[in-house]
């Protein structure tokens, strides 16, 4: 439940060794690489690799070939291929190609029987017509169209062609309120015919010129055509799995190969080098010192150094977090703040803390809180989500304080509990509990700033900021006069008590710049613009106690929230009842599935907004860097880096 621990690594050797200390020692290690011109921009001599990746062309060859074959990409050994680059070239060119041609082949077969299919359709208008198409064509003296026409529109060409000598029109077939049929005309007129029918919206329909026969001849051609060109096809896709299935283990071993030698050469982005020697830096894993140690140790002319986190305070470690199963989900809401800085705690077991208690006050019903958890469950085994395992605790938070409230599907009668809405009294003590609740979460968040602090060795975040002690000192002398006098009625404000536990703790707020750089041992504490530094820490200073009060009130809406989810659902229970003496069960059925859907979704963003904007926010700054070791994905169509 913390920061994975880090420790700063350089490796030095010879240029000629580069390749070989990547392969063998980086590779796998967790080692997250650093751009080393940039974190040794002090030291002279150094110089980026800047030529081209030799491996990079063949590697998207392979890719293409994965795509186009639907081999998908994936590891196989290649530690005994003794292939050299041009064999390998030569390989996936070669299978490319056989598969283009295949494919190629396929598609134009497709193609083919899609055309002779319209054809087939086309040709079925012509009826029982007893006459050679190619003999239509060709008409010395005449010209001939084939169509469709709507049968309202018909009716009125018939009586148009009425004793016109120009024009005959033979229907062949009546189908889907259209009339099929051809029309002849003279060439003389035929433009002047075409004219007419188009204004009877006549559609004409083309006939391939490759057709020859009668229309059933043709037809019977073309179905042969059509069961050859499937037969084929099917061939076609035959061969295409045979190769796939024969090719597929030699074509992963070369990807793979590539694949390694493509990622180890291009960690030279991030590597520097002089004459002789390259140079590498980066973080790698507590855990995993002594075994990239003994990789290292095996190069007899390469050496490394590691430096502990105080010795590196320059650079800025990544972050990856390491939290256990309970935990784990909520990373999921802590990623979408940003990753904790590495000199922060992570706040994880906070956030599934807060969120996990605040959503279980706030929706506090048995029966509804275990159809989330249910549902919860059953969306995490089927997808995997950590979503729905976030879903799943808050459902049984909200089951537990069911039973707390009495309240099983919004009903208050089967269970005994604590009824948020019985009376007054019991009204003020949820919204009482809702800012003690607040209060404390407050608290803590304060002492995860004072904890930031010490392991920043930041003295202005430990003693002097509004989240620091100063900050405590001030929120709590507050809090406690408050309560004393509320509830006792204990006058606990006095001259000294207002000096040392409200004044002094603003004064601290106020000079904590100053401050801390005289605990740093800093000559220079003074501000430079005395004027501008008073009237931005007084306005600093303002929003401070704000705060404080706005915080605390805001966790008011807990409470609200609780009383809002019985309110709802005494409306439920009202409007079920409205229809008859006895309550509509499908109105309940679908008040309760109204109300988890609505107040659930609102819910759940209302804890994400108590957690990151009353808490969070005081001790969180979410700039840490995400920990990416350097490793092959061979699954990946895109290179890792």
């Amino acid at each position: 439940m913390a920061v994975l621990g880090m420790k700063f690594i350089s490796i030095i050797g010879p240029v000629q060794e580069l390749d070989n200390v990547v392969s063998s020692c980086l590779v796998g290690s967790g080692f997250h690489p650093e751009d080393s011109i940039a974190i040794t921009k002090n030291l002279r001599g150094l110089s980026p690799f800047n030529y081209k990746n030799p491996y990079g062309d063949l590697l998207k060859q392979a890719i293409s070939v994965s795509e186009i074959s639907g081999i998908p990409l994936d590891y196989r050994s290649f530690s005994e291929s003794e292939a050299t680059d041009e064999e390998i070239g030569d390989y996936f060119l070669g299978m490319r190609n056989k598969i283009n041609v295949l494919r190629e082949e396929k598609n134009k077969l497709s193609r083919l029987v899609v055309e002779d299919q319209q054809i087939v359709l086309h040709l079925t208008y012509y009826g029982n017509l007893d006459a050679r198409l190619e003999d239509l064509f060709h008409f010395t003296y005449a010209h001939f169209r084939f169509g469709r026409i709507p049968v309202d529109t018909y009716k009125n060409l018939e009586k148009h062609l009425e004793g016109n000598e120009d024009c005959y029109f033979f229907p062949s077939s009546e189908e889907d309120n259209y009339v099929y049929g051809m029309y002849f005309a003279p060439r003389a007129v035929i433009a002047k015919v075409d004219a007419i029918f188009s204004t009877f919206h006549f559609e004409r329909i083309f006939i391939s010129g490759k057709i020859t026969g009668t229309p059933a001849e043709a037809i019977n051609n073309l179905n042969n055509e059509i069961e050859s060109s499937k037969k084929r096809i099917e061939e076609i896709d035959a061969q295409l799995s045979d190769l796939i299935k024969t090719e597929q283990d030699r074509f992963l071993t070369y990807y793979s190969k590539l694949r390694f030698l493509n990622d180890c050469y291009d960690i030279r982005k991030f590597a520097s080098h002089t004459q002789d020697s390259f140079f590498i830096v980066g973080w790698i894993p507590e855990t995993e010192i002594a075994a990239i140690a003994a990789r290292v140790s095996k190069f007899e002319k390469t050496t490394y150094a590691v430096e502990d986190l105080d010795r590196a305070e320059d650079y800025t470690p990544p972050t990856k977090l390491v939290n256990n199963k309970v935990f784990k989900p909520f990373e999921f809401f802590i990623e979408m703040y940003g990753l904790p800085n590495y000199r922060e705690l992570d706040p994880t077991p906070l956030m599934a803390i807060c969120f996990t208690l605040l959503f279980g006050i706030m929706f506090g019903d048995v029966g509804q809180g275990l159809v989330l958890l249910i549902v919860g469950i059953v969306i995490y085994h089927l997808k995997g989500s950590p979503l729905a395992k976030i879903i799943s605790y808050a459902g049984a938070s909200a089951t537990l304080f069911g039973f707390f409230y009495g309240s099983v599907f919004g009903s208050e009668k089967l269970l005994p509990g604590f009824k948020v809405l019985e009376n007054s009294d019991s009204i003020n003590k949820t919204l009482i509990g809702s800012l003690a609740v607040g209060v404390v979460f407050i608290t803590i968040a304060m002492a995860m700033n004072v904890a930031n602090g010490l392991r920043q060795k930041d003295f202005e975040k430990i003693l002097f900021s509004s989240n620091g002690l100063a900050g405590f000192i001030l929120y709590w002398s507050v809090l406690i006069a408050a309560i004393a006098f509320l509830m006792w009625h204990k006058q606990l404000i006095t001259q000294w008590f207002v000096i040392f536990l409200i004044i002094v703790p603003l004064t601290a707020i106020f000079l904590k710049e100053p401050l801390a750089h005289i605990l740093s041992g800093r000559k220079k504490w003074l501000p430079e613009k005395k004027g501008e530094f008073i009237m931005v820490n007084l306005i600093e200073l303002f929003d401070v106690v704000l705060s404080f009060l706005t915080n605390t009130i805001s966790f008011v809406r807990v409470g609200m929230f609780a009383l809002n989810h019985a309110i709802m659902m005494m409306v439920v229970y009202t409007l079920s009842s409205l229809s008859g003496g006895s309550e509509n069960i499908f109105v309940i059925i679908f008040g309760n599935i109204f109300v988890m859907a609505l107040e659930g979704m609102i819910v759940g963003i209302q804890v994400m907004r108590l957690n990151f904007y009353e808490m969070f926010s005081r001790f969180y700054t979410g700039n840490g860097l995400k920990y990416k070791p350097f490793d092959i994905n061979y699954k990946s169509s895109i290179n890792n880096k």
